[in-house]
């Protein structure tokens, strides 16, 4: 398994954040799925900065076809989690790329996570994405 794990604290870390996940994508990933796995992490980072602006870790997983994409968000207070994943700017060749998303609930804070096949699937548009909370 490869892993990426590191810290955000505001959104000026936009720009880092996407280099180092370019960087750490693009040896195994296409283009235009690099660029869809950058739009789910950017869609994980917002959505915890918009909760708790202090920031959170981001941590990213690839096992075998598949990339685990992690957010860690250690604050209090959370409303609820409106993640957009599907559809928004999405890259035409990654359009079809099913993940599920959730969300775990900690004592201190939440992960918010977006799992996806590295394989392009014809997949229905209701077949993109579950949902899990736990």
């Amino acid at each position: 398994m490869n892993s990426l794990w590191m810290s955000f604290s505001s959104r000026a870390d936009d720009a880092k954040v996407r280099e180092s996940a370019q960087t750490f994508t693009e040896t195994w990933l296409a283009t235009p799925l690099i660029e869809e796995v950058q739009r789910v992490i950017m869609e994980l980072i917002n959505d915890t900065l918009t909760h708790n602006p202090e920031g959170g870790e981001l941590i990213i997983s690839r096992r075998d076809d598949t990339i685990l994409i992690e957010v860690l968000d250690r604050g209090t207070r959370h409303g609820p989690c409106v993640l957009n994943l599907a559809g928004r700017n999405a890259a035409p060749a990654a359009a079809a790329l099913p993940f599920t998303r959730g969300i775990h609930r900690l004592s201190l804070g939440r992960v918010t996570w977006a799992e996806m096949s590295l394989h392009q699937q014809q997949t229905e548009p209701s077949d993109l994405s579950s949902e899990h909370v736990t």
